[in-house]
């Protein structure tokens, strides 16, 4: 019935003549959370990668998947292999720095 509607709709000389608000059809996209998880970033304190294999938890507290994830520090034009004058033993050295990193 409502599949009738609709294709009744499209070929109606009404598509398009209705404001959004007396449009049946017309649905706003909105943003829906599906689930989510956590990435630990501490790896990029000491400027490693830090490949993951994360579960996605639903809203309800389910494992509904799991996200594949890596984040590699690299330099500003992208390339991951960092000068050794880059690197640090200290996070601290890296305060009031621009890190870039690929996710």
């Amino acid at each position: 019935m409502m599949r009738d509607a609709l294709n009744s709709y499209e070929q109606s000389e009404f598509k398009g003549q209705l404001a959004e608000e007396e449009d049946p059809f017309q649905v706003e996209a909105e943003p829906m959370l599906l689930g989510q998880c956590f990435y630990m970033l501490e790896g990029l304190a000491y400027l490693m990668d830090n490949p993951r294999s994360l579960p996605i938890a639903a809203a309800n507290g389910d494992i509904c998947g799991e996200l594949h994830m890596n984040v590699v520090p690299c330099d500003e034009s992208g390339a991951e292999e960092l000068d050794d004058d880059q690197l640090t033993d200290d996070p601290k050295d890296l305060l009031n720095k621009t890190l870039d990193f690929k996710v």
